[in-house]
């Protein structure tokens, strides 16, 4: 299965994208820097895989990836 959300903000520079998903980066003013790599975290274990593919201009697009298990169906 796969998921891919593309917004409509501002997006990010292409030398964060390496960055993305450390803990405590943040690309807002107030935020915490804890929710991409928290859900990295949870997914890579599981065989997912969750990135962000580059954008040309603005926006940003993050994709979502699960292997779907043996003996379950969507």
């Amino acid at each position: 299965m796969q998921v891919a959300v593309k917004n409509a903000g501002v997006g990010f520079e292409q030398v964060s994208i390496e960055r993305l998903f450390q803990a405590l980066y943040t690309t807002k003013p107030d935020g915490l820097g804890m929710g991409r790599s928290i859900g990295r975290s949870i997914i890579l274990p599981h065989g997912g895989c969750l990135g962000a593919p580059p954008n040309a201009g603005y926006r940003a697009t993050f994709q979502l990836i699960l292997a779907a298990s043996k003996g379950h169906r969507l």
